[in-house]
């Protein structure tokens, strides 16, 4: 038995519906000379220059916030690194004194037993 393959065939009738229907056709090539058109957004280069200016005014306080608070986060930090500090040489300080006192305290009994 021979197995044929028909090839599917289309009518014209139904191509030319797809191109009356006015549905656009996706990832079709564009020839190399032709240029798609482009969007415009401003009229002119003026309005255009006043929206970057302002754009980039909004972005450029943004970011001087944003400094600002790293400052203030930062000056926290140490801030609280000192006082870590100060807190680490009292317990040194106190936890020496202590030290001192009871060998001093062990000297004197020795002499005292003598």
């Amino acid at each position: 038995m021979l197995n044929i393959k028909r090839k599917k065939t289309f009518s014209k009738k139904s191509k030319l519906l797809v191109k009356e229907k006015d549905i656009p056709s996706l990832n079709t090539s564009v020839p190399a000379k032709v240029q798609k058109p482009r969007k415009v957004f401003v009229k002119d280069k003026a309005a255009l220059l006043s929206i970057l200016e302002q754009v980039n005014r909004k972005l450029d306080d943004e970011a001087n916030i944003k400094r600002e608070r790293m400052k203030d986060i930062m000056a926290l930090k140490q801030v609280k690194q000192a006082k870590r500090e100060t807190r680490e040489l009292y317990k040194k300080n106190k936890k020496q004194k202590k030290w001192e006192e009871a060998v001093a305290k062990v000297k004197q009994k020795k002499r005292n037993t003598r």
